[in-house]
C-alpha cells in the first residue's frame, strides 16, 4: 500500500478505526473482543496483556476497577470483557 492510499484511508476512517489506530499510535494494545467472547483469564495473564503488574490488578480487583469471577473457591479470572472495558475507558 501506497503512503497516499494509506492517508486516503487514514482520512476516510470511521471514529471505531481512528480509536483503534490512536491507539496502536500509542502504543496501548488493542484486544479485539465481540459479545459471544466468554474468555477468561488468570491474574498474571490480565497483567501482562495490560502491562501492570499483578499487584496492581489485585489493587484495580479490591477498588472495584476490574471486576472478576470466580471459578473455583479463591480462585479469581478477569472476563475477557473487563479488560476490553477497561482498555476503552484508558484511551478515553
Amino acid at each position: 500500500m501506497t503512503t497516499e492510499i494509506r492517508i486516503q484511508k487514514l482520512l476516510a476512517a470511521s471514529p471505531e478505526q481512528l480509536s483503534s489506530i490512536d491507539s496502536i499510535l500509542s502504543g496501548i494494545p488493542m484486544v479485539e473482543i465481540t459479545h459471544a467472547d466468554r474468555r477468561i483469564f488468570t491474574m498474571s495473564a490480565t497483567a501482562k496483556i495490560l502491562n501492570l503488574s499483578r499487584t496492581t490488578i489485585w489493587r484495580m480487583v479490591k477498588d472495584g476497577t476490574l471486576k472478576t469471577v470466580e471459578v473455583h473457591a479463591g480462585s479469581h479470572r478477569v472476563p475477557s470483557t473487563e479488560i476490553n472495558e477497561l482498555l476503552k475507558r484508558r484511551c478515553r
